[in-house]
């Protein structure tokens, strides 16, 4: 298992976006200063009390995808380790710029709420697309999205925090 940790950190090249904008919760949404609306409870209940928030987007990157793929044909036990061992290597991505997004918050006055992904509760999928414009995702980590409003490379995640004080 040492091996196929290796070999997937050496095909990892992660990349973070994230950027922060003023918001308000209004009835079950979440409206930011640019006028993107996250038609979303769980999400409104979630950053109820914040005035900003952060958009992430992160990714292990094609390669890592490309190497799990290629793991499938040679040896599907050592493949589904290391498409375990990339999960968990894109939250420890996620954790990191979650830090670093925490102590600009901090540096503003601010606490932080934690990540609230796409596919929690009732913020849907469809809102991919829209976190991956708002972090320019696409430019600045490679990260897509599909007609199934799944992300690719498959080991991204995008995320909102909350900033309240």
């Amino acid at each position: 298992m040492d091996t196929v940790q290796t070999e997937i950190k050496s095909y990892a090249t992660p990349r973070v976006s994230f950027k922060e904008y003023a918001m308000r919760v209004e009835a079950g949404a979440v409206v930011l200063e640019d006028g993107t609306v996250f038609n979303s409870a769980n999400l409104a209940d979630h950053l109820s009390g914040s005035e900003k928030c952060a958009v992430l987007a992160a990714t292990l990157g094609a390669e890592t995808d490309a190497a799990i793929r290629l793991l499938q044909y040679k040896d599907m036990a050592a493949a589904l380790a290391a498409d375990n061992f990339a999960n968990a290597l894109i939250e420890e991505v996620c954790d990191k710029a979650e830090a670093e997004i925490a102590e600009t918050a901090r540096k503003q006055g601010f606490y932080t709420t934690t990540r609230y992904s796409c596919g929690y509760g009732d913020f849907s999928l469809s809102n991919q697309p829209d976190l991956l414009r708002l972090t320019n995702a696409q430019r600045v980590a490679g990260i897509t999205v599909n007609e199934s409003h799944l992300l690719l490379p498959q080991k991204s995640v995008t995320a909102i925090i909350g900033y309240w004080k």
